[in-house]
């Protein structure tokens, strides 16, 4: 067997950045599954959604994780305070249409 992506060989440790992108697949599989145990789509548990996106943005610090936060922050405390948040995010509009 070769040596695994990172360039460390069989057996040699954990793998840092592969274990970090684990987790944050674990997150985005529990993000998703929040909606799909609900009973209907109005039932939704939007706190449980924000708080896992808390995590996800600790595992995986990127614009898009942080906008995605930002829906379930307004499913949670209104549109006000997600587009608050939006705006904070810094986000290259450059290629927006005006």
């Amino acid at each position: 067997m070769g040596p695994r992506p990172g360039g460390r060989g069989p057996g040699a440790g954990p793998d840092l950045p592969a274990a970090k992108r684990s987790r944050a697949y674990q997150l985005q599989a529990a993000i998703n599954a929040v909606p799909c145990d609900a009973p209907a789509a109005a039932a939704t548990d939007w706190v449980q959604v924000l708080g896992l996106y808390d995590q996800l943005l600790v595992a995986a610090p990127t614009p898009v994780v942080a906008l995605n936060r930002a829906v379930a922050l307004a499913e949670v405390d209104g549109p006000a305070a997600a587009l608050a948040q939006v705006d904070t995010l810094g986000l290259d509009t450059s290629n927006a249409s005006t």
